[in-house]
């Protein structure tokens, strides 16, 4: 049984300035929703039939889908249950405590949340698992996760943004930390429709708790089990590091040059594709260095507006600290919404997220400002 690992909520974050195939106990199986519906793909079962019908239409949307992109993947006899909690049996793992939805090989089904954030995006993942084929077998590691992943963002664009951020940020928590720089800018007094650079910052994003993990493991540990000993965070990492090889590998040679890998290794006898051959398709070294390298390049703005959407107090803190002990007068805190901010993943591939205003964080901000500012006290 594969167990999805939620993209979201983005990991939480510290920051400091600076210069699954499953094996579970016996147990009673749960039963099933009581309502359900018969979708041209297969059946639907859920609490409600709105949800059931729902469901259902991305299931006869989805899986064509799947069926398309991926090499040897085909269509099974599979039902799809949503519930509370996503659970095989009555009295569940507690690997699946967390999961918004896994595959059950053996009971042909696939379980979903029906409170995750977003269903279609993990049925679309959960159905590339279902759909594989024996080929697929010599995947290795953690990279059948980063493929469904990575199939799940063309599939449903619209969650694109939000799964690639949670991944990559795990997969840079993993290496020591995701690393921002932060310019704040006023409008230039003498040269119209400019910015003057009036403060710069260097931050470290971290996980909490902090994230220590082997990269080069991916190869090697499989966090789609419910039964692996990993924790969350650190299945977390794994999961964001299969994201960033895969989606490398799929730039490079396509979702067909990952699978010839795999078909490659099968004809020489070998159990899994080689982790020297996967790197090189993804053009990765197998240092630390490269792989933090690789996480800077694939940041793009995009992924830089969801860390800020997901934890707009870091941003609020950040300006506080540079705008508190200035000791502003209340007529410039007033000025506070001219700021902007400029967002960028540190490194020479960094590219940067400029924000038109402040205003979203204008009440964060002020409140953070009026903590640190000793002047303003007493206004």
């Amino acid at each position: 049984m594969k167990a999805s690992v939620p993209a979201g909520p983005i990991a939480p974050l510290r920051w400091a300035a600076i210069a699954a195939t499953a094996v579970l106990a016996g147990g009673c199986m749960v039963s099933p929703p009581r309502e359900h519906t018969r979708a041209q793909e297969g059946v639907v079962r859920a609490a409600s039939p709105l949800t059931a019908e729902r469901v259902g239409q991305a299931f006869d949307r989805l899986l064509p889908g799947v069926l398309a992109l991926v090499p040897d993947s085909r269509r099974r006899d599979i039902e799809i249950w949503v519930q509370d909690v996503p659970a095989l049996y009555e009295f569940q793992s507690s690997a699946y405590s967390d999961a918004d939805g896994f595959y059950a090989h053996s009971a042909r089904r696939i379980h979903l949340r029906e409170g995750s954030e977003n269903i279609e995006r993990t049925l679309a993942h959960e159905l590339v698992h279902a759909s594989l084929g024996r080929s697929w077998e010599t995947l290795p590691g953690t990279l059948e996760e980063g493929l469904c992943d990575y199939i799940s963002t063309l599939l449903c664009p619209d969650a694109a943004a939000r799964l690639s951020a949670g991944r990559l940020a795990s997969a840079a928590f993993s290496t020591g930390g995701l690393v921002l720089d932060i310019d704040l800018a006023l409008p230039s007094t003498d040269r119209p429709d400019q910015r003057d650079v009036c403060w710069s910052a260097r931050l470290r994003l971290e996980g909490e708790p902090r994230i220590d993990v082997d990269p080069l493991r991916v190869f090697d540990e499989e966090a789609g089990l419910s039964s692996s000993d990993l924790t969350p965070s650190q299945k977390k990492a794994y999961y964001g590091i299969a994201f960033l090889v895969v989606q490398r590998i799929a730039d490079r040679v396509g979702i067909e040059g990952l699978h010839q890998l795999c078909v490659n290794a099968r004809r020489e006898g070998l159990s899994q594709v080689p982790a020297e051959r996967l790197l090189e398709a993804a053009g990765l070294g197998l240092e630390r260095a490269d792989l933090r390298a690789a996480i800077e390049e694939a940041f793009t703005p995009r992924e830089i507006a969801e860390i800020v959407r997901a934890h707009p107090e870091f941003l609020a803190s950040t300006v506080a600290h540079y705008l508190g002990p200035v000791g502003l007068e209340r007529e410039i805190l007033d000025d506070i919404v001219q700021l902007e901010a400029f967002i960028a993943v540190s490194g020479p591939a960094g590219r940067g997220l400029a924000i038109a205003s402040m205003e979203p964080f204008r009440s964060d901000i002020e409140h953070a400002v009026r903590r640190s500012g000793p002047r303003l006290a007493g206004h």
